[in-house]
């Protein structure tokens, strides 16, 4: 009976949108003329809408019809899409990053910014409240959101509407938190009950959006984000990594090869920059030639394995993912994505073990992405046998420790 209580409650600590009271999940025809209730979320899918043919999701413009005297010293907008991206990111959708998005969101329409990213939806948003009352014992904060998901011919496929406060009840972050952004946010910021609020509202209204399948070759963490593990990285070869420019930096990384064919950190970065624009078998090529060169990383390794699993080589990608770890045993990267190889070969003891590692460093790496991750691949495996669950109610009372100290 205890085992079953706790099992029950870390169910409802991790669904999206829990907290400390219910929510109910209306589905209506027309969110324009539905009856709003109290702790109630209305939202409307289109029968034309298939998570099957949406593959990419950008987030578009949030309209704020909010008094722009309150919470002046909040980029409202800003946060919320930041909050949006985070979740839907965890519903198996690709998404483009909204600094990407943010080069053209004001001078393209929504039909062009997704002809122009090659993605299948959009996803814009109106905020319809953001404002506190203060009462004589209590101060009460409200958020209220209305969101739509439209596609290429201008359909709205999903929408959804909610409006809450922290009236109803204690709002904690929960772990799904750490990829919002707003956990960071409000650690340094006065606003900190106006940003749960926010946090609260935005992860209720995405319950309502249909979840993707979960492919598990689209899991693995790669490398992109670590552009400093080269100390001496040419200046102009990193300006075209930041700028995201990789076409440009496998030519200038072939002109370098050319004058020094003995310097592995060029093999390595032009590796780096064909896996980046999907080339898997020349980043094979290059990552091979760097490490014949000395170049013998958890880096190098870590995307040789991704790329060797693209191309369906399992045997060399669990190699190359083992030689990782080995590597660098206390990171979370290398942990990751050795659980994730051998949860495809379904090892899953081995996969649980590791994605346990994984949480653990990425807490002391303060990864809040990739704790999230860790603990929802967990969960995806815990109901395989006893052993694999009592792993992922550990890591589930190590995050909540964490989040609690962070408060």
């Amino acid at each position: 009976m205890k085992f079953q209580f706790k099992y029950l409650f870390l169910i409802f600590i991790l669904l999206l949108g829990s907290s400390c009271n219910n929510t109910n999940y209306k589905k209506v025809d027309n969110l324009e003329i539905s009856r709003k209730s109290i702790n109630t979320v209305n939202y409307s899918i289109n029968e034309k809408f298939h998570t099957s043919q949406i593959n990419c999701i950008l987030i578009g413009k949030f309209i704020d019809r909010t008094d722009i005297s309150k919470f002046k010293d909040l980029n409202k907008g800003d946060i919320i899409r930041k909050a949006i991206y985070g979740l839907v990111s965890v519903k198996n959708y690709d998404l483009i990053k909204i600094s990407e998005v943010d080069k053209n969101i004001d001078t393209l329409s929504n039909q062009n910014l997704l002809k122009y990213y090659n993605c299948d939806a959009i996803i814009t948003g109106e905020i319809l409240k953001f404002q506190n009352n203060d009462f004589i014992s209590y101060s009460n904060t409200t958020v209220e959101l209305k969101l739509n998901l439209t596609d290429k011919r201008d359909e709205i496929l999903w929408s959804s509407h909610y409006s809450g406060s922290n009236s109803d009840g204690s709002i904690p972050f929960s772990p799904v938190s750490l990829i919002t952004g707003i956990f960071q946010v409000a650690l340094n910021d006065k606003n900190e009950t106006a940003l749960q609020v926010v946090d609260m509202v935005s992860r209720k209204i995405i319950v309502s959006l249909p979840e993707k399948e979960v492919i598990l070759k689209n899991q693995f963490a790669s490398i992109e984000q670590n552009k400093g593990n080269l100390i001496n990285i040419d200046q102009d070869i990193k300006r075209l990594f930041d700028n995201e420019e990789y076409e440009k930096a496998s030519l200038a990384l072939s002109k370098k090869i050319s004058l020094d064919e003995d310097n592995p950190a060029n093999f390595f970065l032009a590796s780096k920059s064909y896996f980046l624009q999907g080339n898997y078998e020349k980043s094979i090529h290059f990552g091979l030639e760097a490490s014949s060169k000395g170049m013998n990383t958890s880096d190098n390794f870590s995307i040789l394995g991704i790329s060797y699993l693209k191309l369906n080589n399992l045997k060399l990608s669990y190699a190359s993912f083992f030689k990782a770890l080995n590597l660098e045993t206390n990171s979370s990267i290398t942990n990751f994505n050795y659980a994730l190889i051998n949860e495809i070969l379904n090892y899953n003891i081995v996969a649980a073990e590791h994605y346990y590692l994984s949480g653990i460093a990425s807490i002391k790496e303060e990864n809040y992405t990739r704790i999230y991750k860790s603990l929802v691949s967990l969960q995806r495996l815990s109901d395989k046998n006893k052993i694999i669950y009592e792993t992922y109610v550990k890591l589930n009372d190590k995050i909540l420790i964490f989040l609690n100290n962070r408060n």
